[in-house]
């Protein structure tokens, strides 16, 4: 991702990206992998809980350090799945639309700038928390732009009705406005950016031992859902 973002933009763009996915990676997923992985063990077998995630936290740092490398090319495939689950989680709410539509652009429209991929990043991040948080106390409960819904929830003992406004309807907005900003950003630079790829029906193939690879790790993760689901 940071070198397509250095070759299709700039080195500003891939710095700030790179630092974002960084701090995202070891505040996030590290974090929930380690917990939730030593709940699991905690659950089935008993023990200490912070114990079993220090054990896990070794395990990590023996994989960082070169040790047991096949668990490097399972990553791969892990990463993926993460990625794609990801995007359904409220995390990614606040980061997705920004994000997509800097990649949607920067593959299919040869005018996007760099100075439009950061606008779009920051202002997907920024409408996604606005359509979330605020967006129902600042315009009310219906507008032409959404139908928020309400809904209880217990909370230590105590009822908190909550008014939220759907999670597509949310997403598809602050994307929307983020591809109409980074379009209109784009405008006011050259017609055709000197960094614009040129799409290849070749850079969509995808060789014959991967996609055998692929349909057989589909059909694995498959097989163990139906049978444990």
């Amino acid at each position: 991702m940071p070198q397509f973002l250095e070759t299709r933009y700039n080195r500003s763009v891939l710095l700030i990206m790179a630092v974002f996915w960084l701090f995202l990676y070891i505040i996030v997923n590290l974090t929930s992998i380690l917990y939730l992985g030593a709940l699991a063990i905690d659950t089935l077998l008993g023990g200490h809980l912070h114990i079993i995630m220090i054990g896990l936290l070794l395990m990590a740092l023996l994989i960082g350090l070169g040790g047991l490398k096949v668990i490097g090319y399972t990553d791969v495939i892990q990463v993926a799945v993460l990625i794609i689950g990801g995007f359904a989680t409220v995390i990614w709410l606040f980061i997705s639309p920004g994000v997509f539509a800097m990649f949607l652009l920067g593959m299919f429209w040869k005018r996007t700038t760099g100075t439009a991929a950061l606008v779009g990043v920051l202002l997907g991040f920024l409408l996604a928390i606005l359509f979330n948080n605020f967006a129902v106390d600042i315009f009310g409960k219906e507008t032409w732009l959404y139908t928020a819904f309400t809904y209880e929830k217990l909370e230590n003992g105590v009822i908190h009705t909550i008014t939220e406004i759907p999670f597509l309807i949310n997403i598809g907005w602050s994307f929307l406005i983020t591809v109409l900003v980074m379009v209109s950003v784009s405008l006011a630079g050259p017609k055709v950016n000197p960094k614009a790829f040129a799409i290849d029906a070749a850079m969509f193939k995808v060789d014959s031992r991967t996609l055998v690879l692929i349909v057989v790790t589909v059909l694995f993760r498959t097989a163990i859902y139906v049978r444990f689901w």
